[in-house]
C-alpha cells in the first residue's frame, strides 16, 4: 500500500514523523502500561505505555488514520488480551489519558 504525502503546514508527512517520534523521548520508569495492562517500561506522549500502544499512538496520528468502533458504542473495554479489538476506543484511551503528539516525557 502506498501514501500519499500528507502536509502539516509547511511541512510534510517525513517532518511530522521526526517531530513525533523527538516527542517521545524515553525515560525508564517501571509500571503497567496505562492504555493495556502491558508491562510498561517508558513515558511515551506523555503516559507510560508499552511499546506497542505508544507505536499505535503513533501511527494513528502520523498517518492521521480515522478508526469506527467495532461495537458502535464508543465503550470497548481495552486490556491486554483485547487491545487489538477496537482502535477507535483504544485510541479513544490514549487521548483520555492525555497522550499528544506534543507531550514531553518525565519520569514518575
Amino acid at each position: 500500500m502506498r501514501l500519499g504525502k500528507l502536509k502539516f503546514g509547511n511541512s510534510t508527512n517525513a517532518d511530522h514523523l521526526l517531530y513525533v517520534r523527538r516527542c517521545a523521548l524515553k525515560t525508564p520508569v517501571h509500571g503497567d502500561c496505562q492504555i493495556c495492562d502491558q508491562p510498561g517500561h517508558v513515558i511515551h506522549f506523555g503516559v507510560l505505555t508499552c511499546r506497542a500502544c505508544a507505536a499505535f499512538f503513533r501511527r494513528t496520528v502520523v498517518m492521521n488514520r480515522q478508526y469506527t468502533c467495532r461495537r458502535a458504542n464508543e465503550s470497548c473495554q481495552i486490556s491486554k488480551d483485547e487491545r487489538y479489538l477496537c482502535r477507535l476506543c483504544r485510541y479513544n484511551k490514549c487521548m483520555r489519558l492525555g497522550m499528544t503528539p506534543e507531550s514531553k516525557s518525565r519520569a514518575i
